[in-house]
């Protein structure tokens, strides 16, 4: 499968920090006394919040007590809705390794 033109790029961006191609191979050396050190990036350092981010408070359930009975209807449901589907995919998987 071939590679879109950005992701293309953005490879060749990145395999060219290095001084010489990277491969996946290990290859055979010549024995020298000087390494090639791997160039080292600073990471951005973001201080700590220790209070979530006001945007986000949206999603933030206030409406009172949960009503655990109907939360608990509603996860079985879902449940068996996931377990209905992987028990005829197991069927369908193992009709066809008997074909």
């Amino acid at each position: 499968r071939m590679m879109t033109p950005e992701a293309t790029l953005a490879l060749r961006e990145a395999l060219g920090q290095v001084e010489k191609p990277l491969g996946l191979l290990q290859q055979t050396q010549p024995s020298n006394d000087t390494t090639t050190a791997l160039p080292t990036f600073a990471a951005e350092v973001v201080p700590v919040s220790e209070d979530p981010h006001p945007s986000g408070q949206w999603k933030k359930c206030v409406d009172g007590t949960p009503n655990c009975g109907l939360l608990h209807d509603l996860m079985s449901l879902e449940w068996g809705k996931f377990r209905d589907s992987f028990d005829e995919l197991t069927a369908e998987m193992k009709q066809n390794q008997e074909e």
